[in-house]
């Protein structure tokens, strides 16, 4: 294997595979999941070969749990709700919707900097060694439960086929 891709990429192919983004946002408006976490996670394990230790998911936590509660959740809840509370006439959603969306640009580019923020905690790993598919997958899955229950989520239900889906997603990513 060569170098891993770099996160943002690799998040932008992932988040776009069917269910996944369904998927990631039902975990994060169930639990308050910071889905740029879980995302990191994955790409952790698939592409660096990496099991994160405990270390690194406490480091990760600290240097982007401020910034979920202070910036990009608040940010998230008045792009829901603009619409919805906009004080506006029937004529003005064309308007509003068009902020709306500037709004979205704006989280998904704040977004892009807690990734580089997660991207940079791996850095000094070393460069990934030759593993077997099914292996990538299983670090990047262990990743991810690991990230889950560090929060004190014990996932059951809906959420396992949720991760069913994020599962059968990763295994579908090509492998070079």
């Amino acid at each position: 294997m060569s170098d891993p891709q770099p996160l943002w990429p690799f998040v932008i192919t992932f988040y776009g595979k069917p269910g996944i983004a369904r998927g990631l946002i039902a975990l994060q408006d169930r639990h308050g999941l910071d889905v740029d976490l879980l995302l990191w996670g994955l790409w952790v394990g698939h592409e660096c070969h990496h099991r994160l230790d405990d270390a690194q998911r406490r480091t990760a936590r600290a240097r982007v749990g401020s910034w979920q509660t202070r910036v990009m959740r608040p940010l998230r809840e008045a792009r829901r709700h603009i619409r919805d509370h906009a004080p506006l006439g029937e004529d003005e959603h064309e308007r509003v919707d068009a902020l709306r969306e500037e709004v979205l640009e704006l989280e998904i580019r704040l977004e892009r900097v807690e990734l580089d923020v997660l991207e940079a905690i791996v850095a000094d790993c070393p460069s990934p060694s030759p593993m077997s598919p099914s292996e990538a997958h299983r670090l990047a899955m262990a990743n991810l439960r690991e990230l889950i229950r560090d929060e004190g989520i014990a996932l059951g239900g809906e959420d396992e086929g949720t991760v069913a889906v994020i599962a059968a997603a990763l295994r579908r990513i090509d492998h070079r």
